[in-house]
């Protein structure tokens, strides 16, 4: 079957296997069910968006160190040419050193720090932490929009 989809002409395709457009049914029943709980189960889901993000993250930060170490390249001979220049090559390996470390600490560990500093709010987020988490171990992407004074203060 074709559509004219505007000035488009389009070919529409339909299987009599596809559970979109199925009517129920037993088998219709049995696909959904396999959907809902195995391929779209939520541990599944977070997993796979915690390996997506890590991806991403690390993509990120691979253009960015490659981006700011060809900025440095590009004025190292800039540097050089000035008498008396303050910059060359060990500021700059000290600099990204800096950098780099600073950004392998996750906001996490800034907050902690900031925590440890300010005991009485460190009460109030373990007491919101204990009531939103109970006994669970582990915080979980369900569990963040439940811990707003987290959230709005650190």
């Amino acid at each position: 079957m074709s559509v004219r989809l505007g000035s488009v002409q389009a070919v529409v395709v339909s299987s009599h296997n596809s559970l979109i457009g199925s009517p129920p049914s037993a088998r219709w029943r049995a696909l959904r069910k396999l959907c809902v709980t195995e391929l779209f189960a939520p541990s599944r889901l977070n997993a796979l968006r915690e390996e997506k993000a890590a991806e991403l993250v690390s993509h990120v930060s691979a253009s960015a160190t490659n981006d700011m170490l060809d900025t440095v390249l590009d004025r190292e001979h800039e540097w050089k040419q000035q008498e008396g220049s303050l910059i060359d090559r060990q500021p700059i390996k000290g600099m990204f050193t800096d950098l780099f470390v600073a950004g392998s600490d996750t906001s996490f560990e800034w907050a902690m720090a900031a925590l440890l500093q300010h005991p009485e709010a460190m009460n109030k987020v373990k007491r919101e932490l204990r009531q939103v988490l109970g006994n669970k171990a582990r915080v979980e992407e369900s569990d963040v929009d439940r811990l707003p004074y987290l959230l709005k203060r650190w």
